[in-house]
């Protein structure tokens, strides 16, 4: 029960205190991308930096990374595990996208094995 608590609340706070896409395109590769739509004085700034240059987010092929977007399940799982350090997971085949994250955590008891999130809904900090 205390991990379920713990990464409900890292996915309530990641997606209050990192508005990123983690499923967004990669760009290409080199120094971090500059997102055209992230102001360097906004708060969140150094978080999208820090996790631009680990790799965990990458942006758009447009230059942007659309900090006012929504995060979905899906995509928090993924920044969190990433975040933490673990690999990419793959989806089986015809499965969501991010279906190997929740996969993952289920595994490692991270979520409960019956824990059913729609991979593809918007996480809110109540989660």
């Amino acid at each position: 029960m205390k991990k379920w608590i713990l990464c409900l609340l890292a996915l309530s706070l990641l997606s209050t205190a990192l508005p990123v896409r983690a499923n967004a395109v990669v760009r290409a590769a080199g120094s971090p991308p500059r997102f055209s739509d992230v102001d360097a004085e906004s708060w969140y700034a150094p978080y999208v930096l820090a996790l631009s240059r680990r790799g965990v987010i990458r942006g758009y092929d447009d230059g942007s990374f659309r900090p006012r977007g929504t995060v979905s399940w899906g995509e928090a799982l993924k920044l969190v595990l990433l975040t933490a350090g673990f690999p990419e997971q793959r989806a089986g085949a015809g499965a969501h996208w991010a279906a190997g994250y929740l996969d993952f955590a289920r595994a490692k008891e991270y979520l409960p094995k019956d824990a059913a999130p729609d991979l593809a809904e918007p996480i809110t900090r109540i989660a």
